[in-house]
């Protein structure tokens, strides 16, 4: 290996270690967001990939994303899915999703289903995101009356932090749509072209490809699929692919029609 890839990897676990401290349940919403992302953007690489198996990293990064709980944050459950895909890769380790922490982090994502079919929706969901969590975004928080309030304060930070928290999830979306991870996406779901309008399909892709019967993988598939099943997560899939597909289905309906519409006539 040349001086100058040793010195990419390095940076790379240097960067990671960095996010790590990020990745704690006890850090603002916003460096939540921040590390998950950071994360997200060195392991969606094949180079980062190898870089995070020094040290056990890629494992801390699965482990911390479970201790986060941040399922009901659309931009940390899309981060925390493009993990779990990532590291679902024919290069990344079998062990990996194979582990207690993988199937945590799996069960926390599989109790909600954002929609990110849309900014309005996007909006919607980090709205409610942050009431439920009483507002830890440093950003601008929302407490429980903060849409109630009749003050201008109150809104205005409410509208900061739904914002900051739309833009997170468009920046984790253009990390997984622009590289591979979106490429093995579509391959996938066998349908290019489709929206992202849940995190629930690459969540999906990841499970299914880490209990594949590949040589490589399937001393680790067995124990895979053993960790899902005491979580309840076989089952919960199950239930959300179907409300997934079928909104998928209908809003591909929505753009073909727009797209008619916007043709000239004669065409």
């Amino acid at each position: 290996m040349e001086a100058h890839e040793r010195g990419e990897l390095v940076q790379a676990q240097d960067d990671a270690t960095y996010a790590l401290d990020g990745l704690t349940p006890d850090a603002s919403l916003d460096t939540q967001r921040d590390s998950a992302c950071a994360l997200l953007d060195i392991l969606a690489t094949r180079r980062g990939r190898l870089a995070l198996r020094s040290d056990g990293l890629a494992q801390q990064v699965l482990t911390g994303a479970a201790k986060l709980r941040g399922q009901r944050d659309p931009a940390l459950a899309l981060a925390c899915s493009g993990l779990l895909l990532a590291l679902a890769s024919d290069d990344a380790l079998p062990a990996y999703l194979s582990s207690s922490a993988a199937a945590v982090l799996a069960s926390q994502l599989l109790q909600v289903d954002h929609d990110y079919s849309s900014q309005d929706a996007l909006a919607a969901a980090a709205a409610t995101s942050l009431q439920r969590k009483g507002g830890n975004s440093s950003s601008g928080g929302l407490n429980g009356s903060s849409y109630s309030n009749s003050s201008e304060e109150e809104p205005t930070a409410g509208a900061a932090a739904v914002a900051a928290g739309v833009s997170a999830a468009q920046r984790v979306m253009r990390i997984i749509l622009e590289g591979s991870l979106g490429r093995s996406l579509r391959a996938g779901a066998g349908a290019a072209g489709q929206p992202l309008c849940s995190h629930i399909p690459l969540l999906a892709l990841a499970l299914a490809t880490a209990t594949g019967t590949e040589a490589g993988r399937v001393h680790h598939a067995a124990r895979t699929k053993e960790n899902l099943r005491k979580v309840g997560v076989l089952k919960k899939l199950g239930l959300l692919v179907p409300s997934y597909t079928a909104r998928t289905a209908t809003l591909s309906q929505q753009q073909q029609q727009q797209q008619l519409l916007q043709l000239p006539q004669g065409q």
